[in-house]
This record gives C-alpha cells, sequence and structure tokens, in this order.
C-alpha cells in the first residue's frame, strides 16, 4: 500500500503499525513498507494503547507527538483538523515529505519538529502559533519561501540554518521577533524579507538585517 486515508481515533498501536507501513519500525528499524501518501485529516489522535516508538513514545489526545513520523519514507501528509500541538522532532529525516498540511488549530511546533526534511519545498505555518523553535526546518534544503505570521514572537537557534534555497522570507510581525543564533544562517544568497509598512527600520536595526541583504515593505 503506497497510499492510505484513515478516520477515526489512532492511538499508540496504530501510529506503531503506520510507521511499519511507511518504512520505520518502532525501533528506528527499516521495514518492507511503501506508505508514501497518508491522510488521516478526518481521524484524531487519542491517548492509549502501546509506545510508538521505542517504548518511551505514546499518544495524546490532539497531539502530534515526538519522533511521531521521524526517518518514515511518507511523501505527503495530512494531519487531523483537531491537532493543536506537533512535537519534538516529530518529522525529523524525513526526507521524502515534500507536502504537509498543518491544521489552523495547530498553536506549537517543537523542536526540531521538520529537522532534516530535505525535500520540503513549502509549509504552512498556522496563525495561532507564537514560537518557532530551534532546528525546527534545519537543513530543509528545498524550501524557497516561507511566511510567518504576525503572533509569532521568536525564532529559536538554527530553525532556519542550511536551508540554501530559501530566498523570500515574510514576517507579519510589526515587531521584529527575537531570533536564536544562527537563525537564518547559511540560506539563499541575496535573500528578500517581506514586513509590513513602516516597519522596514525596526527590522533593519534589528537581528534580522545580519541576514537579509534586502528588506522591503509589502
Amino acid at each position: 500500500i503506497t497510499s492510505l486515508k484513515v478516520t477515526g481515533p489512532l492511538n499508540g498501536d496504530d501510529i506503531r503499525f503506520i510507521r511499519e507501513m511507511a518504512g520505520v519500525d518502532i525501533y528506528g528499524n527499516t521495514t518492507e513498507g511503501q506508505l508514501t501518501i497518508l491522510n488521516i485529516g478526518e481521524a484524531s489522535i487519542v491517548e492509549g494503547g502501546s509506545s510508538y516508538r521505542y517504548g518511551t513514545e505514546f499518544t495524546e489526545n490532539d497531539i502530534i507527538g515526538d519522533h511521531m513520523f521521524d526517518q518514515t519514507i511518507l511523501k505527503q501528509v495530512f494531519l487531523p483538523d483537531g491537532v493543536t500541538s506537533i512535537g519534538e522532532w516529530a518529522f525529523e529525516n524525513c526526507s521524502s515529505l515534500t507536502l504537509i498540511d498543518i491544521p489552523d488549530d495547530v498553536t506549537s511546533i517543537g523542536y526540531g519538529a521538520f529537522s532534516n526534511c530535505s525535500s520540503l519545498t513549502s509549509i504552512n505555518i498556522p496563525n495561532g502559533v507564537t514560537e518557532i523553535g530551534g532546528w525546527t526546518f534545519w537543513r530543509c534544503y528545498s524550501l524557497t519561501s516561507i511566511e510567518i505570521p504576525d503572533g509569532v514572537t521568536s525564532i529559536g537557534e538554527r530553525a532556519f540554518q542550511y536551508c540554501n534555497l530559501l530566498s523570500e522570507v515574510t514576517c507579519d510581525a510589526t515587531t521584529p521577533p527575537t531570533l536564536g543564533s544562527n537563525a537564518f544562517y547559511d540560506i539563499a544568497s541575496s535573500p528578500t524579507l517581506y514586513v509590513p509598512i513602516s516597519c522596514s527600520t525596526a527590522y533593519s536595526e534589528s537581528d534580522w538585517a545580519q541576514y537579509f541583504t534586502t528588506i522591503e515593505e509589502k
């Protein structure tokens, strides 16, 4: 099976089985699974069942848990509408992932959630997110543009480091979000930052200026 749509509640046993279908078992070993397209948009994550990873990770209601789909061969993922949080390293090393649909109810994206998703070309960050954690999009080599909602107040260390093709960043916040070390280090050459009207001076006088050669008002 290469494409799967699931409805109804999904607990730890279900996630464990989906991981095996998508090429990796509970211990990170490669399986014969060929699942690349996963649609759980009409499903729900619920607590219960056994561990889905290493005996230490368990499902919680409406949360994409830590490491939940890491190292899988998934290419496209549609998450449940009711999900409110994406855990740490949830999709780490999903090198085939090109598309992921993040529900509007998500307010938290964990540390390293999409780290080393080298095929990811675009991603939507919901308006309710207030913080982009460290290493979140580290080494997302194929990411070309990103829009950061106005509610985001901080971006962690190395969040977009080595996104070599990232040439356009739109930040909707009127006050520049704080940046951790190397937040945009080694992105595309001569990248452009788009900011709200009358905010270019605030950004050019902040840490953002060290990464963006051009800051324009939109």
